[in-house]
């Protein structure tokens, strides 16, 4: 009997504690859906899209949009000034085999070749992220992507007090539940041993009671004006969609650009599979450096 008493003791205050950590967790979600709602009740309704914004954004914002990282809209970039006749294969100084500039004049100041004019004119030796950062920046400010802090919805948590009153009481319970039937024959330790798990379980609930989980509360990448350019972009674009273009059709010189801001690696094949490899020697080559750069930090801060 006092065996079967002792494991009910312990058994009901882990039941509680379940119960304590339910009702916190309902607490905590009912606080993530009133934050998102005021969110939503602030974010006004996206603006309808006239007719020449895909085109007037322009390859490189539309692959921002659609991939992550740089490297996808510097390709889409590059792709289509191979496709115009702006780029050419030649050798670097260093005598290895690369794309070099050939403009007569220099470019428009607002397109993103520019900045590829004023940088080099080995696209090689030029990084994606000095080119393309303008346009990230360009399409944060206009609201289309969200970048930095903006990722999440603005949230207090709520303190969980069901869970903490449930630890409280639990380490208040510690003492009598070590002291209970100490005599008995068949107990032994068994009561100390209760105590101590239910010492472990209260301090638990003190350190894990419902921290904040970021996941419930972080914004997509793009805002709802974003996903609509996305939407209407794949839509205008179609019919650039290598799946539904026959082997022999070729891209006209200004649809590379687009057919790889937003089809990728399918569409690049399909124009150039010489550029498919220049490309996966370009991000090896920095992916490379970038390792080499870690690498040497890291042992310099441990060597002291």
């Amino acid at each position: 009997m006092e065996i079967v008493v002792l494991i009910g003791c312990v058994l009901g205050f882990v039941g509680l504690m379940s119960l304590a950590w339910w009702l916190d967790g309902r607490a905590y979600q009912k606080a993530v859906s009133a934050a998102w709602d005021r969110h939503l009740a602030t974010v006004p309704e996206p603006a309808d899209l006239a007719q020449d914004t895909i085109v007037r954004m322009g390859p490189a914002a539309l692959a921002v949009l659609i991939a992550d990282g740089p490297w996808h809209a510097y390709e889409a970039v590059v792709a289509g000034l191979a496709a115009k006749g702006s780029v050419r294969p030649g050798r670097n100084y260093r005598d290895r085999a690369t794309l070099l500039c050939q403009w007569e004049k220099a470019p428009p100041e607002e397109d993103v070749e520019k900045a590829i004019w004023d940088q080099s004119r080995d696209l090689a030796d030029l990084h994606p992220d000095v080119v393309i950062r303008p346009v990230v920046q360009r399409l944060v400010s206009e609201g289309v992507l969200r970048e930095g802090e903006t990722l999440h919805v603005p949230f207090r948590p709520t303190v969980p007090v069901w869970a903490k009153t449930a630890g409280v009481l639990g380490l208040a319970l510690a003492w009598p539940v070590a002291h209970l039937f100490h005599n008995g024959p068949y107990l032994g330790k068994g009561p100390v041993l209760a105590a101590g798990v239910l010492i472990v379980l209260s301090l638990l609930m003190f350190i894990n009671a419902h921290t904040e989980r970021p996941t419930a509360l972080r914004l997509p990448r793009l805002s709802d004006r974003g996903e609509q350019v996305v939407k209407q972009a794949r839509a205008q674009f179609a019919h650039l969609d290598p799946a539904v273009r026959d082997e022999s059709q070729r891209y006209e010189p200004d649809e590379v650009a687009f057919a790889v801001a937003l089809f990728g690696d399918r569409a690049l094949a399909r124009f150039s599979e010489d550029l498919v490899e220049r490309f996966a020697e370009w991000r090896a080559h920095w992916g490379e450096l970038a390792h080499r750069a870690r690498r040497e930090e890291y042992l310099r801060r441990w060597s002291g």
